[in-house]
């Protein structure tokens, strides 16, 4: 439908030096925090995404004071990053739970958080010991992280992590 004008679509954009529009992003996609803030995942995603040994992030923080984090891992790099820092585990689920491998992932969190404002920052993050995927529901076709099907899916973790505060 149309609003003053203009086409509602539900993208978010700005019009450029030029005139264009350009598009940023989808409303649906913004988190809404406990105290009106919006933040945009994509932004934040984009920044672990610089990481090699990041796979997939997936944000929440609806209606809550502050956000989380779920984190996959490229697990060809995490294990060769054990085998080059003598790091023993028995398999990648153990891996992961190492003090090593917590601590290199709190360093990427550290590091994405001091470039956001501190409503974006991450104040707590899940290793998830598998990757996401379309099969198991997490991607679309396009590769996409599905935030409501996660939300759903991994609940239990997500409320474990606010009742860490």
């Amino acid at each position: 439908s149309f609003f003053n004008g203009f086409f509602k679509t539900g993208d978010f954009g700005y019009f450029d030096k030029n005139g264009f529009l350009v598009i940023t992003n989808r409303k649906k996609d913004l988190i809404k925090t406990s105290s009106g803030k919006y933040v945009v995942p994509q932004k934040i995603i984009n920044l672990f995404k610089k990481h090699p040994f990041i796979s997939h992030v997936h944000l929440h923080g609806d209606n809550k004071k502050y956000i989380v984090a779920l984190i996959t891992l490229n697990q060809k790099l995490i294990e060769a990053y054990a085998h080059q820092h003598n790091i023993a585990y028995r398999n990648y689920q153990s891996l992961i739970k190492t003090p090593e491998i917590r601590s290199l992932v709190q360093g990427i969190v550290k590091e994405v958080n001091k470039d956001l404002p501190s409503h974006e920052t991450i104040k707590y993050f899940y290793i998830l010991p598998y990757d996401f995927s379309v099969e198991t529901g997490e991607l679309t076709p396009s590769l996409k992280v599905k935030r409501s099907f996660c939300d759903k899916k991994y609940k239990k973790i997500i409320d474990s992590l606010y009742e860490l505060s």
